[in-house]
């Protein structure tokens, strides 16, 4: 981000991290309003200061760990460390480091929410059941209820009709907030679908309501 003195490059940044209120306009981060939704937001991002501020009394191990706990995951520090060529210092406290060195600690701290750990489990691991909230699970019922919705009402609602109201609340449902595009998108979608359905593949949906369908 550039610009000159004064021109609000930290504020902008403290309002994306959810420390200062946002005044005007709209923040997105994954899909995720920044003023409604801080905590959340705070979850998945990751900052590096200027200059931090640690306990004396751990080490890099220790402090990584402790970071690891606040995201609620469970973390390998000396993978972390290894990112940022730290490794041999795992052991040594902060006050130990070089300027350069504190800087790449600071960096590996920045990191831990990317739960490189986690990322790196094969498929067929078990569920963390514990942590059940990361998975979501009221938005996926949600999907799987308006699929359900979807099929019920497309017969008497039209294949159109019935498309763009999925399109557009499943979209809603996952965090879109750019009404009047998200509007264009589903409609144009609803058209393309439609016709892919009905010339391409020869299965006759109606694409108006049963009680205006004269086919």
């Amino acid at each position: 981000m550039l610009g000159p003195n004064g021109a609000g490059k930290t504020s902008t940044l403290e309002m994306l991290e959810g420390m200062n209120d946002i005044d005007g306009g709209l923040a997105i981060i994954d899909g995720l309003d920044v003023s409604k939704n801080s905590y959340e937001v705070k979850r998945i991002i990751g900052v590096q200061l200027q200059a931090n501020e640690y306990f004396d009394r751990l080490n890099l191990i220790e402090l990584l760990i402790l970071f690891g706990k606040l995201y609620s995951q469970e973390i390998d520090p000396i993978k972390l460390l290894q990112g940022v060529n730290l490794e041999e210092k795992a052991n040594a406290k902060p006050e130990e480091l070089s300027g350069g060195q504190k800087q790449r600690f600071s960096i590996a701290c920045a990191l831990v929410f990317l739960n490189i750990e986690k990322s790196e489990k094969q498929v067929g691991d078990d569920l963390d059941i514990s942590n059940w909230r990361a998975y979501k699970i009221i938005h996926a019922f949600s999907l799987i209820f308006g699929m359900v919705a979807y099929a019920l009402v497309l017969r008497p609602m039209g294949f159109i009709g019935a498309t763009f109201i999925f399109l557009f609340a499943s979209s809603l449902l996952l965090g879109e907030k750019r009404y009047v595009l998200l509007a264009i998108v589903c409609l144009i979608s609803s058209l393309s679908i439609w016709y892919l359905v009905d010339d391409v593949l020869g299965i006759y949906m109606s694409p108006l309501p049963s009680w205006l369908s004269t086919r």
